[in-house]
């Protein structure tokens, strides 16, 4: 699966327009992100100020984190993933 703030729409419609073979979840308020750390920003008294960080988050069927890469780079990321997991197992 894969996490975005994007709204469920737009994802929808990426998704389909890319064939991605996984499914994408909506967190628009960045709630998953930043409890995985993938949150870039600042907390300024109550709000929460920021952008989700283009970040991989391997979790095992457990629920516990595997592998994490943050602030990585598009080109070859999906390679170098389908690496990593094939080496977890």
């Amino acid at each position: 699966m894969g996490v975005s703030a994007d709204k469920p729409e737009s994802l929808k419609k990426w998704a389909e327009n890319k064939g991605l073979p996984f499914t994408l979840l909506s967190d628009p308020d960045g709630e998953v992100c930043r409890k995985y750390g993938a949150w870039s920003g600042v907390d300024l008294l109550v709000t929460k100020v920021g952008l989700p960080s283009r970040s991989t988050i391997i979790i095992g069927p457990d629920g516990k984190v595997l592998r994490a890469f943050y602030g990585v780079k598009a080109a070859g990321h999906a390679a170098n993933m389908f690496k990593e997991v094939c080496e977890i197992g």
